[in-house]
């Protein structure tokens, strides 16, 4: 009868251990971190100044600064402030937007219609053409954490020699890149009268595009805590 309890108390000893590693190893049952990623690099204040934009998209930095503030300031004991003054901050987050070097490299066409019908009436004799009606691009994003920080490392994490900044433990906590896609739908409408939807062609491009680059940062700000602060 001993023998039997020792013998089921293993049985069950093991099955909870394959049950533990199971779950583990599943899909969605992650631990994720929901306290302050930097606690254990002693970083309880950090400040994030306007991301740096060496890409051709127009005021790229913009809403990526505010998706990363917006979800740094989500954790608790760690006050996030904005700007370039870091005294009195145990770390800064520099982050650097760049692109292909041309605004055409940048910007791919991803679909696009003929100048017929009423879109013909609106060019004219001019020969018909392929409009764009959907626009995709891409954008790199570094990000880099430094502790305890120098002007003179702030100026180099913001130059093109980032990518040879080393992390260690001690000062570069983190020197991240990701690729960063977005795509957004362009109007192609005629401009037979000052009513036809084709007169405020610019103005909807740009309002698309806007939005667009504000959901990008949304997903980028994603992907950098799924890839980096889950992991602290």
């Amino acid at each position: 009868m001993k023998q039997t309890f020792q013998a089921l108390f293993i049985i069950s000893k093991g099955f909870g251990l394959v049950t533990l590693l199971i779950l583990s190893s599943c899909s969605g049952y992650r631990i994720k971190n929901t306290g302050n990623p930097f606690e254990s690099y002693k970083i309880r204040t950090l400040t994030v100044p306007m991301f740096v934009n060496h890409s051709t998209v127009a005021k790229a930095s913009v809403p990526f600064t505010k998706e990363f503030v917006r979800l740094l300031s989500r954790y608790p004991n760690l006050k996030v402030y904005s700007g370039e003054d870091t005294a009195g901050m145990d770390a800064i987050l520099i982050g650097i937007v760049t692109s292909k070097k041309y605004l055409h490299q940048t910007f791919v066409t991803k679909n696009e219609k003929f100048t017929e019908g009423k879109l013909k009436n609106s060019i004219g004799d001019r020969r018909e053409f392929f409009v764009p009606t959907a626009t995709g691009y891409e954008v790199s994003l570094r990000v880099v954490l430094i502790k305890n920080p120098r002007k003179a490392e702030v100026e180099l994490a913001k130059s093109e020699l980032a990518a040879y900044l080393q992390s260690n433990p001690s000062k570069i906590i983190f020197n991240h890149v990701m690729d960063v896609t977005g795509s957004f739908n362009r109007e192609a409408g005629d401009t037979v009268n000052p009513d036809s939807p084709g007169t405020v062609n610019f103005s909807k491009n740009k309002g698309n595009f806007e939005s667009s680059l504000s959901s990008t940062a949304k997903s980028a700000a994603t992907q950098f805590k799924e890839t980096v602060l889950d992991v602290f």
